[in-house]
Formats: structure tokens, C-alpha cells, sequence
């Protein structure tokens, strides 16, 4: 993995409140080899009354696309859950033998009961702990996908603890991902579990596109060239960091960046902000650290690191005003996904006015900060999104998928090329 960090000022005062923006370009190599870790792979499919009819239909048949992708050597897993929860497929390896089974196991389910969402994600991440991981055959990769149209409604569906105990599994080597279909499902409680499972949510309007997501799903999971990505920083003394990225923040300081595909790229920004404290005649500097898994190379975890410099000078310098168009550019973009997201958590829970508000605070914050026109395009944007709230009638469908464009161009950064030649650039070691 290449990583290249850039500020949006690396000058900062001596005195007074800092604010600035650190980007962290993170680009994964391209595949070395037509070869893939081999795959445990747990589909957790909704069968509560909701799941009736096509949706569950649905879901039997793109759980039947999942295995027939997979390989001899993958192992599938499948848990159907609605008041309780069934381990309706054990662990089987997709032989032709193995793939009857799992057809025959697929095509029993039925739809009954509430919706036990964190108990058939638990039964999901359980399945395959008790079998012992295969020896000197490479690192298998473990994940878990939910498929769900609607919210739990029954045993643990607060989002905090769901994300609680994604994050566990997570740290335990298993990604969890997320599928919400229609109009119904709780995105605060699938992206809990995605967010934090180091995964994603992808969203599908109609029952049809079902198949078409849990695809996606497969090829990242194995086109994945680093994984379990997490972030960390040091900071000199008085400051502190937010990431704009909803990065979830681990309990030893780190944050979780999910995965990165084969040749893909992502950019992370940091907001940086305090008052200085003392640092004598040392020049301040943040200290960086990405460690993550390679699948296809078992053995220990690779990890970059770096420093970034800063520069003081008087508070009253002009230049502290000047910002990297390009980092701005990057801010701007990370602060209207977050805008977007806290606007539809907002709606999601019946306060559409404050949904809105939300979102005419962050456009005019944002038309504050800097007039770069990159900036200014951004804040339009969370203004047409505002406008969206000031509708008589909302389609909660819009919204969902609204929801799903933005996350989706969160995790797709390819698009935005490469930072220029002043950014420091990290070289792959091994982790000490």
C-alpha cells in the first residue's frame, strides 16, 4: 500500500485555537497473483413476517448465486432469523456435495416471527469458531453479510451496542458487512454492525437487486489487497483529531478504515484542532501510523508510518489563512457525507425539520471556511439535499437511497486521482 498525507496549512499559530485538516491518500496495489485467500463466509438472511412473499424469495435466490461463485476450498455458512435464530447451512465446503447441501438448506427457509437482527449476526460470527483454522494453506478471510428489510425489534437492537459487539468480532479477525432492501430497514442499526465490522452497507431499493448486491459483496471480499485497515495518530501536546470519515474509533485509539480493493484508493481526512501546548524549541509534529492485513500473505499484520511537520508563527501571519485547494476540496466532500448522514439519522427517527437544519448549519459552515469553488460546489450540494426536507411529502425510498449514493461514494475514492508531487509518500515495512 502507497500512502500519501498532505495538510491544508501546515502553519499554525503560536497562540489562540488551531484548526487544520490532515489528508491521508491511501492507495492499495494491484493484484500480485490470480490467487485468493480461501473464504469463510457466513450470509445471515431475515426471514421475519416482513420477509414474505418475494423479498424472501429473493433472498433464497441470490444466497443460491453466493455458492455456486464460491470454491471448492471457501466454506459457506447460512443463519435465517426471526424471533430466534438457525444455523440452517453448518460450515460446508462448496464441493458439488457441499453445494447440494447448501441448496437444500436454502430452499427450507420460511418466513415467520419478529426480527432478532443481533442474535442472527452473533449466530453468523459463531459459526465458524468452532472449527480450527486450516495450517500453512494461507490466511482464510472471515465474513459475516446481513440481509435485512427491516429493524430489530426484539433482543439487542440499540445501535451503540450492536456496534459494540461488531466491533469485538471485528478485532477478533471477522468483517461484518450489511444489506438493507426497501424502504423499511434501520440503516442506524445495519451500518452499527457494518460500520464497525470494518465492512459496508449497500443498500437495494427492489428485491430484484438483492443478488446484484450480495455479488459485490463476494467479489470485494475476494478482491480485497488490504484489509482491516486502521489508522492512528500522534498529536502534539494541546491537540486533537476528529475523523470526517465516520471512521469508528477503536478503545486503543485507533480508527477503523474497513478494506480496500486491488488498486483502489481512499482518501481520510483528519480534522486537527485545539490550543498549542508548550513545545519549547521543537518543531511540532504529528506522527502517523496504517497498519492492515495483506489476504493473500499470512503472517503479521504490514504497517506504514510517517511524520508530518508543522510550522508556527504569530498569530496575526496572513498565510494562516491560505489552504491547500486540493485538501480543501477533499474536507469539504468528507463534511458534506457527514452532513448527509446525521441529516438522514435525524429523519429516520421522525425529525425531518431538524434534519434540515442540520444541513443548512453545515452548507453555511462550510461557505464560511473557504470560497475555493470546489468548497462552494460542496456546500450546494447539502443545499439541494436540504431542499429535499422542505417537501410536503418525503418518499422514504428517496431518502434511503440518497443515504446509499453517499456512502457509496465515501468508499469509492478512485475517482479522485492522486495527490500531487509535495505529498510525503510512505514505503510498505513490516510491522515491528
Amino acid at each position: 500500500m502507497n500512502v500519501r498525507t498532505k495538510l491544508d496549512s501546515d502553519l499554525i499559530p503560536t497562540a489562540g485555537h488551531v484548526v487544520r485538516h490532515l489528508a491521508l491518500h491511501l492507495q492499495a496495489p494491484a493484484r500480485r497473483s490470480t490467487e485468493r485467500p480461501d473464504l469463510d463466509l457466513s450470509l445471515v438472511v431475515d426471514r421475519s413476517g416482513s420477509m414474505c412473499g418475494r423479498p424472501l424469495e429473493a433472498a433464497r435466490e441470490s444466497a443460491l448465486l453466493v455458492a455456486g461463485l464460491l470454491d471448492p476450498n471457501d466454506r459457506l455458512a447460512v443463519v435465517d432469523f426471526g424471533s430466534t435464530a438457525f444455523l440452517t447451512l453448518p460450515p460446508t465446503r462448496m464441493t458439488p456435495r457441499g453445494r447440494a447441501y447448501a441448496e437444500r438448506a436454502i430452499a427450507g427457509i420460511e418466513c415467520n416471527g419478529c426480527t432478532d437482527l443481533h442474535d442472527g449476526w452473533r449466530l453468523g460470527v459463531e459459526a465458524f469458531e468452532c472449527l480450527e483454522r486450516e495450517t500453512g494453506a494461507g490466511r482464510r478471510s472471515r465474513r459475516v453479510v446481513v440481509l435485512s428489510d427491516g429493524r430489530g425489534n426484539t433482543g439487542v437492537t440499540e445501535p451503540t451496542l450492536l456496534a459494540r459487539a461488531a466491533a469485538d468480532a471485528f478485532e477478533a479477525g471477522v468483517v461484518t458487512s450489511s444489506v438493507g432492501f426497501g424502504e423499511r430497514y434501520s440503516t442506524e442499526q445495519l451500518e452499527a454492525l457494518a460500520l464497525h465490522g470494518g465492512g459496508r452497507l449497500l443498500h437495494a431499493s427492489h428485491p430484484e437487486q438483492i443478488a446484484d448486491r450480495l455479488t459485490r459483496e463476494f467479489e470485494a471480499a475476494t478482491d480485497t489487497a488490504a484489509d482491516r485497515i486502521v489508522v492512528r495518530l500522534w498529536l502534539p501536546p494541546g491537540l486533537r483529531a476528529t475523523c470526517l470519515n465516520s471512521c469508528p474509533r477503536r478503545s486503543d485509539g485507533g480508527w477503523v478504515a474497513g478494506a480496500l480493493l486491488a488498486g483502489s484508493t481512499r482518501d481520510l481526512v483528519f480534522r486537527l484542532e485545539g490550543r498549542l501546548g508548550a513545545v519549547g524549541d521543537t518543531t511540532p509534529v504529528v506522527q502517523w501510523a496504517v497498519r492492515y492485513e495483506d489476504p493473500t500473505e499470512p503472517g503479521e499484520p504490514v504497517r506504514l508510518a510517517g511524520t508530518v511537520d508543522l510550522r508556527l508563527t504569530d498569530a496575526d501571519d496572513p498565510r494562516l489563512e491560505d489552504l491547500d485547494p486540493e485538501v480543501a476540496r477533499i474536507v469539504a466532500r468528507a463534511e458534506r457525507f457527514q452532513a448527509c448522514r446525521e441529516a438522514f439519522a435525524h429523519y429516520e427517527r421522525g425529525d425531518r425539520d431538524e434534519a434540515g437544519r442540520v444541513l443548512a448549519h453545515r452548507a453555511e459552515r462550510l461557505r464560511e471556511w473557504s470560497d475555493h469553488p470546489g468548497v462552494r460546489g460542496e456546500a450546494g450540494r447539502i443545499y439541494a439535499c436540504q431542499r429535499m426536507f422542505l417537501r410536503e411529502e418525503i418518499d422514504p425510498l428517496e431518502v434511503k437511497e440518497l443515504r446509499a449514493e453517499a456512502i457509496a461514494e465515501q468508499d469509492d475514492d478512485s475517482a479522485d486521482g492522486e495527490t500531487d508531487s509535495e505529498a510525503t509518500t510512505a514505503t510498505d515495512q513490516a510491522e515491528a
